[in-house]
Protein backbone atom coordinates (compact mmCIF):
# COMPACT_ATOMS: atom_id res chain seq x y z
CA UNK A 1 0.00 0.00 0.00
CA UNK A 2 1.85 3.11 -1.22
CA UNK A 3 0.80 7.25 -1.51
CA UNK A 4 0.85 7.89 -5.33
CA UNK A 5 2.96 11.61 -4.09
CA UNK A 6 5.11 12.74 -1.45
CA UNK A 7 4.33 13.06 2.72
CA UNK A 8 5.16 13.27 5.83
CA UNK A 9 2.97 10.97 6.90
CA UNK A 10 4.44 7.86 8.78
CA UNK A 11 3.82 4.14 9.04
CA UNK A 12 3.84 3.44 12.95
CA UNK A 13 1.92 0.12 12.66
CA UNK A 14 1.40 -2.98 10.14
CA UNK A 15 -0.46 -6.03 11.38
CA UNK A 16 -0.33 -8.29 8.38
CA UNK A 17 -2.56 -11.36 9.01
CA UNK A 18 -2.94 -13.94 6.37
CA UNK A 19 -4.77 -17.38 6.81
CA UNK A 20 -4.17 -20.56 4.30
CA UNK A 21 -7.18 -21.82 3.44
CA UNK A 22 -8.10 -25.42 2.47
CA UNK A 23 -10.45 -24.12 -1.05
CA UNK A 24 -7.72 -22.26 -2.68
CA UNK A 25 -7.72 -19.14 -1.40
CA UNK A 26 -6.29 -17.13 1.24
CA UNK A 27 -7.79 -14.70 3.20
CA UNK A 28 -5.48 -11.26 3.73
CA UNK A 29 -6.29 -9.19 6.27
CA UNK A 30 -3.90 -6.11 7.12
CA UNK A 31 -4.58 -3.10 9.49
CA UNK A 32 -1.80 -0.11 8.98
CA UNK A 33 -1.22 2.87 12.09
CA UNK A 34 -0.37 6.01 10.02
CA UNK A 35 0.47 8.89 11.45
CA UNK A 36 -0.39 12.43 9.97
CA UNK A 37 2.32 14.85 10.99
CA UNK A 38 1.24 17.73 8.93
CA UNK A 39 -2.34 19.03 7.95
CA UNK A 40 -5.54 17.29 7.29
CA UNK A 41 -5.44 16.58 3.51
CA UNK A 42 -6.75 13.64 0.68
CA UNK A 43 -4.36 11.20 -0.47
CA UNK A 44 -4.72 8.76 -3.34
CA UNK A 45 -3.85 5.47 -2.12
CA UNK A 46 -2.80 2.64 -4.83
CA UNK A 47 -2.39 -1.20 -4.12
CA UNK A 48 -0.70 -3.16 -7.10
CA UNK A 49 -1.17 -6.84 -7.70
CA UNK A 50 0.99 -8.77 -9.35
CA UNK A 51 -0.72 -10.16 -12.48
CA UNK A 52 -1.44 -14.08 -12.40
CA UNK A 53 1.85 -15.67 -14.14
CA UNK A 54 1.66 -15.70 -17.74
CA UNK A 55 -1.33 -13.69 -17.60
CA UNK A 56 -3.84 -16.39 -17.12
CA UNK A 57 -7.61 -14.83 -16.96
CA UNK A 58 -6.46 -11.35 -18.23
CA UNK A 59 -9.34 -9.24 -17.15
CA UNK A 60 -9.01 -5.72 -19.18
CA UNK A 61 -11.18 -4.11 -16.12
CA UNK A 62 -8.84 -3.95 -14.11
CA UNK A 63 -10.25 -6.21 -11.84
CA UNK A 64 -7.61 -8.65 -10.77
CA UNK A 65 -8.59 -12.15 -11.51
CA UNK A 66 -7.13 -13.69 -8.00
CA UNK A 67 -8.74 -11.60 -5.78
CA UNK A 68 -12.03 -11.50 -3.99
CA UNK A 69 -13.99 -9.44 -1.57
CA UNK A 70 -11.74 -6.68 -1.94
CA UNK A 71 -12.75 -3.90 0.98
CA UNK A 72 -10.90 -1.02 2.30
CA UNK A 73 -11.51 1.14 5.03
CA UNK A 74 -10.03 4.45 6.53
CA UNK A 75 -11.21 5.54 10.18
CA UNK A 76 -14.01 3.01 10.00
CA UNK A 77 -15.45 4.06 6.81
CA UNK A 78 -15.26 1.87 4.60
CA UNK A 79 -14.40 3.67 0.89
CA UNK A 80 -14.93 3.22 -2.94
CA UNK A 81 -12.10 2.16 -4.99
CA UNK A 82 -11.16 1.93 -8.23
CA UNK A 83 -9.45 -0.21 -10.13
CA UNK A 84 -6.77 0.04 -13.35
CA UNK A 85 -4.50 -1.92 -15.38
CA UNK A 86 -1.09 -0.12 -14.64
CA UNK A 87 2.55 -0.18 -16.01
CA UNK A 88 4.02 -3.41 -13.28
CA UNK A 89 6.35 -0.90 -10.76
CA UNK A 90 5.28 2.25 -11.93
CA UNK A 91 3.32 2.88 -8.36
CA UNK A 92 6.30 1.46 -6.33
CA UNK A 93 9.16 3.23 -8.74
CA UNK A 94 7.07 6.49 -9.58
CA UNK A 95 4.57 6.76 -7.40
CA UNK A 96 2.71 7.70 -10.40
CA UNK A 97 -0.64 5.77 -11.73
CA UNK A 98 0.23 4.78 -15.11
CA UNK A 99 -2.87 3.59 -16.65
CA UNK A 100 -3.27 0.97 -19.66
CA UNK A 101 -6.18 1.20 -21.71
CA UNK A 102 -7.45 -2.01 -22.70
CA UNK A 103 -8.29 -1.02 -25.85
CA UNK A 104 -5.14 -0.16 -26.75
CA UNK A 105 -3.10 -2.40 -24.61
CA UNK A 106 -4.29 -6.42 -24.95
CA UNK A 107 -2.50 -9.72 -24.43
CA UNK A 108 0.19 -10.42 -27.18
CA UNK A 109 -1.62 -13.45 -28.79
CA UNK A 110 -4.40 -11.78 -29.93
CA UNK A 111 -2.46 -10.18 -32.37
CA UNK A 112 0.10 -11.16 -35.28
CA UNK A 113 2.92 -10.46 -33.88
CA UNK A 114 6.82 -12.22 -33.68
CA UNK A 115 7.39 -14.17 -30.52
CA UNK A 116 3.90 -13.82 -29.29
CA UNK A 117 4.09 -17.33 -28.36
CA UNK A 118 7.22 -16.46 -26.31
CA UNK A 119 5.60 -13.15 -24.65
CA UNK A 120 2.87 -15.01 -23.57
CA UNK A 121 4.91 -16.87 -20.85
CA UNK A 122 4.97 -13.09 -19.08
CA UNK A 123 2.07 -11.00 -17.93
CA UNK A 124 2.93 -8.69 -21.08
CA UNK A 125 0.25 -6.54 -23.13
CA UNK A 126 1.00 -5.41 -26.94
CA UNK A 127 0.14 -1.97 -28.36
CA UNK A 128 -0.22 -2.60 -32.27
CA UNK A 129 0.29 0.79 -32.59
CA UNK A 130 3.24 1.49 -30.79
CA UNK A 131 4.15 -1.78 -31.98
CA UNK A 132 5.43 -2.10 -27.79
CA UNK A 133 5.37 -4.80 -24.97
CA UNK A 134 5.00 -3.60 -21.76
CA UNK A 135 4.63 -6.12 -18.08
CA UNK A 136 1.06 -4.85 -16.44
CA UNK A 137 -0.51 -5.32 -12.84
CA UNK A 138 -3.50 -4.62 -11.69
CA UNK A 139 -4.04 -1.23 -9.02
CA UNK A 140 -6.74 -0.97 -6.62
CA UNK A 141 -6.75 2.57 -5.84
CA UNK A 142 -8.83 5.36 -3.54
CA UNK A 143 -9.17 8.12 -2.20
CA UNK A 144 -7.94 8.32 1.98
CA UNK A 145 -9.00 11.45 3.69
CA UNK A 146 -6.80 12.10 6.88
CA UNK A 147 -7.08 13.51 9.67
CA UNK A 148 -4.20 15.00 11.79
CA UNK A 149 -2.56 12.34 13.79
CA UNK A 150 -3.24 8.94 13.84
CA UNK A 151 -4.94 7.24 10.75
CA UNK A 152 -6.21 3.85 10.69
CA UNK A 153 -6.20 2.24 7.70
CA UNK A 154 -7.47 -1.81 6.75
CA UNK A 155 -8.11 -3.84 3.87
CA UNK A 156 -8.89 -7.06 3.25
CA UNK A 157 -9.51 -9.80 0.11
CA UNK A 158 -9.13 -13.21 -0.65
CA UNK A 159 -6.76 -14.07 -2.60
CA UNK A 160 -6.49 -17.31 -4.91
CA UNK A 161 -2.97 -18.93 -3.95
CA UNK A 162 -0.81 -20.08 -7.06
CA UNK A 163 0.12 -23.59 -8.03
CA UNK A 164 2.89 -25.17 -10.05
CA UNK A 165 4.23 -28.60 -10.77
CA UNK A 166 7.01 -27.68 -8.35
CA UNK A 167 4.42 -26.46 -5.55
CA UNK A 168 1.13 -27.37 -4.55
CA UNK A 169 0.55 -23.29 -3.17
CA UNK A 170 2.73 -20.53 -2.97
CA UNK A 171 2.09 -16.83 -2.57
CA UNK A 172 3.63 -13.36 -2.61
CA UNK A 173 2.98 -10.05 -0.76
CA UNK A 174 4.84 -7.05 -1.73
CA UNK A 175 6.33 -5.68 1.72
CA UNK A 176 8.52 -3.30 0.30
CA UNK A 177 6.05 -0.61 -0.81
CA UNK A 178 6.16 0.14 3.36
CA UNK A 179 9.12 1.87 2.54
CA UNK A 180 7.57 4.69 0.83
CA UNK A 181 5.91 6.24 3.54
CA UNK A 182 8.04 9.16 5.67
CA UNK A 183 10.46 7.37 7.66
CA UNK A 184 11.03 4.11 5.10
CA UNK A 185 10.39 1.91 7.68
CA UNK A 186 7.45 0.08 9.74
CA UNK A 187 8.10 1.77 13.21
CA UNK A 188 5.89 -1.61 14.71
CA UNK A 189 5.56 -4.55 12.07
CA UNK A 190 3.09 -8.24 13.09
CA UNK A 191 3.04 -10.50 10.62
CA UNK A 192 0.78 -13.69 11.31
CA UNK A 193 0.12 -16.66 9.28
CA UNK A 194 -2.89 -19.23 10.44
CA UNK A 195 -3.94 -22.37 9.58
CA UNK A 196 -7.13 -22.16 11.41
CA UNK A 197 -9.43 -25.81 11.76
CA UNK A 198 -7.23 -27.06 9.03
CA UNK A 199 -3.20 -28.83 8.55
CA UNK A 200 -0.91 -26.59 6.63
CA UNK A 201 2.66 -27.54 5.82
CA UNK A 202 4.71 -24.43 4.03
CA UNK A 203 8.09 -22.57 3.91
CA UNK A 204 8.62 -18.78 4.45
CA UNK A 205 11.74 -17.33 2.11
CA UNK A 206 14.11 -15.30 4.78
CA UNK A 207 14.70 -12.67 2.10
CA UNK A 208 12.63 -9.94 3.45
CA UNK A 209 14.41 -10.25 6.69
CA UNK A 210 17.79 -8.36 8.05
CA UNK A 211 18.78 -11.68 10.30
CA UNK A 212 17.16 -14.81 10.65
CA UNK A 213 13.84 -13.99 11.54
CA UNK A 214 12.49 -15.48 15.50
CA UNK A 215 9.05 -17.01 14.83
CA UNK A 216 6.42 -17.60 17.70
CA UNK A 217 4.36 -20.36 17.23
CA UNK A 218 0.38 -20.13 19.09
CA UNK A 219 -1.24 -23.23 19.17
CA UNK A 220 0.06 -26.88 17.51
CA UNK A 221 3.08 -26.57 15.34
CA UNK A 222 6.44 -26.80 14.54
CA UNK A 223 9.58 -24.96 12.70
CA UNK A 224 13.07 -25.71 11.47
CA UNK A 225 15.40 -23.70 9.30
CA UNK A 226 16.57 -24.84 6.49
CA UNK A 227 18.85 -24.02 2.87
CA UNK A 228 18.10 -24.83 -0.46
CA UNK A 229 19.79 -24.17 -3.67
CA UNK A 230 18.61 -22.70 -6.80
CA UNK A 231 20.03 -22.65 -10.17
CA UNK A 232 19.94 -20.19 -12.21
CA UNK A 233 20.73 -19.59 -16.09
CA UNK A 234 22.56 -16.64 -16.27
CA UNK A 235 24.20 -16.85 -19.91
CA UNK A 236 26.02 -19.09 -22.53
CA UNK A 237 29.21 -20.00 -23.04
CA UNK A 238 30.80 -19.61 -26.41
CA UNK A 239 29.50 -23.56 -26.99
CA UNK A 240 25.90 -22.22 -26.33
CA UNK A 241 25.56 -23.66 -23.44
CA UNK A 242 23.83 -22.87 -19.79
CA UNK A 243 26.05 -20.78 -18.15
CA UNK A 244 24.85 -21.73 -14.20
CA UNK A 245 24.89 -19.63 -11.06
CA UNK A 246 23.89 -21.22 -7.79
CA UNK A 247 22.64 -19.41 -5.27
CA UNK A 248 21.74 -20.80 -1.59
CA UNK A 249 18.70 -19.61 0.16
CA UNK A 250 17.53 -19.64 3.45
CA UNK A 251 13.80 -20.15 5.09
CA UNK A 252 12.06 -21.77 7.48
CA UNK A 253 9.65 -24.90 7.67
CA UNK A 254 6.42 -24.88 9.23
CA UNK A 255 3.91 -27.50 10.13
CA UNK A 256 0.71 -26.01 11.84
CA UNK A 257 -1.95 -27.34 13.32
CA UNK A 258 -4.84 -25.24 14.13
CA UNK A 259 -1.74 -22.59 14.95
CA UNK A 260 -0.51 -19.45 14.31
CA UNK A 261 3.12 -18.64 13.44
CA UNK A 262 4.09 -14.81 14.42
CA UNK A 263 6.92 -12.33 13.73
CA UNK A 264 7.35 -8.81 14.98
CA UNK A 265 10.13 -6.63 14.74
CA UNK A 266 10.54 -3.01 15.48
CA UNK A 267 11.90 -0.80 12.83
CA UNK A 268 11.36 -3.12 10.09
CA UNK A 269 12.97 -2.43 6.84
CA UNK A 270 11.44 -5.58 4.40
CA UNK A 271 14.92 -6.16 2.26
CA UNK A 272 12.45 -8.48 0.62
CA UNK A 273 8.78 -9.14 -0.52
CA UNK A 274 7.25 -11.95 1.33
CA UNK A 275 6.98 -15.82 -0.19
CA UNK A 276 5.00 -17.83 1.09
CA UNK A 277 5.28 -21.92 -0.55
CA UNK A 278 4.07 -25.66 0.30
CA UNK A 279 6.26 -28.40 2.24
CA UNK A 280 6.24 -29.79 -1.57
CA UNK A 281 9.19 -27.16 -2.78
CA UNK A 282 11.52 -29.14 -0.62
CA UNK A 283 10.17 -32.31 -1.47
CA UNK A 284 11.42 -31.92 -5.28
CA UNK A 285 14.33 -30.62 -4.39
CA UNK A 286 15.98 -33.05 -1.92
CA UNK A 287 16.71 -36.53 -3.91
CA UNK A 288 19.78 -38.14 -1.64
CA UNK A 289 19.99 -41.08 -0.20
CA UNK A 290 19.92 -39.66 3.27
CA UNK A 291 16.73 -37.64 2.89
CA UNK A 292 14.12 -38.40 5.44
CA UNK A 293 10.47 -39.23 3.99
CA UNK A 294 9.43 -37.33 1.38
CA UNK A 295 5.22 -36.95 1.73
CA UNK A 296 3.22 -33.44 2.28
CA UNK A 297 0.07 -33.53 2.16
CA UNK A 298 -2.03 -30.26 2.19
CA UNK A 299 -6.00 -31.09 2.88
CA UNK A 300 -7.14 -28.95 0.31
CA UNK A 301 -5.49 -31.14 -2.24
CA UNK A 302 -4.77 -34.64 -1.41
CA UNK A 303 -4.39 -35.47 -4.67
CA UNK A 304 -0.62 -33.30 -4.87
CA UNK A 305 0.53 -35.34 -2.21
CA UNK A 306 3.69 -36.10 -3.12
CA UNK A 307 6.46 -39.10 -2.22
CA UNK A 308 9.29 -40.18 -3.45
CA UNK A 309 8.70 -42.77 -6.66
CA UNK A 310 12.25 -44.50 -6.66
CA UNK A 311 11.73 -46.12 -3.77
CA UNK A 312 8.86 -47.36 -1.31
CA UNK A 313 9.49 -46.24 2.16
CA UNK A 314 11.40 -48.25 4.38
CA UNK A 315 10.46 -48.84 8.14
CA UNK A 316 14.43 -51.19 8.97
CA UNK A 317 13.94 -54.07 6.49
CA UNK A 318 10.66 -53.61 5.73
CA UNK A 319 8.86 -51.93 2.50
CA UNK A 320 6.06 -49.55 3.64
CA UNK A 321 3.15 -50.54 0.70
CA UNK A 322 2.83 -46.42 -0.73
CA UNK A 323 -0.85 -46.90 -0.63
CA UNK A 324 -1.27 -47.80 2.93
CA UNK A 325 0.14 -44.06 3.60
CA UNK A 326 -1.55 -42.31 1.22
CA UNK A 327 -4.38 -43.86 2.56
CA UNK A 328 -3.41 -42.62 6.09
CA UNK A 329 -1.95 -39.21 5.17
CA UNK A 330 -5.48 -37.36 5.91
CA UNK A 331 -5.69 -38.53 9.58
CA UNK A 332 -1.55 -38.34 9.79
CA UNK A 333 -2.26 -34.73 9.14
CA UNK A 334 -4.72 -34.52 12.19
CA UNK A 335 -1.89 -36.45 14.94
CA UNK A 336 -3.86 -39.97 14.75
CA UNK A 337 -1.79 -41.70 16.76
CA UNK A 338 -1.65 -45.53 15.02
CA UNK A 339 -1.71 -48.81 16.21
CA UNK A 340 -0.09 -50.66 13.15
CA UNK A 341 3.40 -50.64 14.44
CA UNK A 342 4.80 -50.54 10.34
CA UNK A 343 2.57 -46.81 9.95
CA UNK A 344 3.35 -45.67 13.79
CA UNK A 345 7.10 -46.17 12.84
CA UNK A 346 7.09 -44.26 9.38
CA UNK A 347 4.71 -41.52 10.33
CA UNK A 348 7.09 -40.88 13.28
CA UNK A 349 10.01 -40.75 11.17
CA UNK A 350 7.87 -37.55 9.03
CA UNK A 351 8.88 -34.40 10.36
CA UNK A 352 5.51 -32.83 10.42
CA UNK A 353 3.60 -35.30 11.86
CA UNK A 354 2.48 -34.14 15.31
CA UNK A 355 0.89 -37.06 17.55
CA UNK A 356 -2.53 -36.26 19.30
CA UNK A 357 -4.36 -38.74 21.46
CA UNK A 358 -7.18 -36.90 21.70
CA UNK A 359 -8.09 -37.20 18.25
CA UNK A 360 -10.14 -39.95 16.60
CA UNK A 361 -10.53 -41.36 12.95
CA UNK A 362 -13.58 -40.23 11.44
CA UNK A 363 -13.75 -41.02 7.35
CA UNK A 364 -17.34 -38.68 7.19
CA UNK A 365 -15.34 -36.08 9.35
CA UNK A 366 -12.70 -35.55 6.47
CA UNK A 367 -12.95 -32.83 4.05
CA UNK A 368 -15.08 -34.01 0.87
CA UNK A 369 -12.47 -34.03 -1.42
CA UNK A 370 -10.01 -36.23 1.52
CA UNK A 371 -12.98 -38.85 0.99
CA UNK A 372 -12.79 -38.67 -2.50
CA UNK A 373 -9.06 -39.34 -2.42
CA UNK A 374 -9.41 -42.21 0.09
CA UNK A 375 -12.20 -43.63 -1.78
CA UNK A 376 -9.88 -43.55 -5.03
CA UNK A 377 -7.13 -45.19 -3.72
CA UNK A 378 -9.17 -48.29 -2.77
CA UNK A 379 -8.23 -50.95 -0.24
Amino acid sequence: LVPLQATDIRLSKEVLTITLCDDGFAQVDVLYHLDNQGTARAITMGFEANAPYMGIDFDPDGVHPDIDGFSVEVNGEKLAYRNALVRLGAIEKEQKLITLDPTKWMKPNQHDMNNAMDLDFRAALYNAQLDSVVDYAYAYYFEAHFKQGLNIVRHTYRYRIGDSVGEAFFLDYKLTPALRWQGGQIDDFTLVIRADKTFKHFFVDSNPFETSPVWTINGKGKQRPRTYAEDFVVDLDENGEDIIKTITRSATEFALRDAEVRFQAKNFRPKNELFINSGDNFVFRDHSEQAEPQFFYDPGNPFLSIYNQNNAPRVGEKFVPVKRILRNLPFAARGYVFKDKQLKQFFQSVWWYMPDSSYKADVSALLPNEQDFIRELGN
